[in-house]
């Protein structure tokens, strides 16, 4: 694990859930962090399992592929799940994010929003980059 780096990024969707458990027992014992990644399509009760395994976690707003989709808003109910099962959770938010739907997953509990698409595609990349820190200003944690 030490040679593969610090921080590694499984996904919940993992059919093979003892890999998963093996995946995420071997970044413990190499101190490295394990950010656990999950699909939007994904139940939010499939994280039950795993809430005391990590504290950070990567939902998904859209499904992967390419940049520029429309974000699901059934990912808001998977940040509100997190955050309320594990309020010391760390919880980051990927896909379809912009000033709006930044605010959403801000305020259903996300702590840090990933919107590399939204800025580099605005006309005005610093005016959409202070929208974003605004948001992360305005909602408190």
């Amino acid at each position: 694990m030490e040679a593969l780096g610090d921080i590694h990024l499984p996904h919940s969707e993992n059919d093979r859930k003892e890999k998963l458990a093996a995946i995420l027992d071997q970044c413990r014992a190499a101190n490295a962090e394990a950010v656990l990644a999950s699909n939007p399509e994904t139940p939010p009760a499939s994280l039950l399992p795993y809430l005391e395994e990590t504290q950070w976690f990567l939902v998904l707003g859209v499904h992967p592929g390419m940049s520029g989709q429309r974000f699901q808003l059934a990912s808001l109910e998977k940040i509100k799940f997190i955050r309320a099962h594990r309020r010391d959770a760390v919880i980051e938010v990927d896909g379809g994010m912009n000033d709006k739907t930044a605010r959403f997953a801000r305020e259903a509990g996300a702590n840090i929003i990933i919107a590399a698409n939204y800025i580099f595609s605005s006309e005005n990349e610093e005016k959409a980059f202070q929208s974003l820190k605004e948001i992360g200003s305005l909602v408190r944690e």
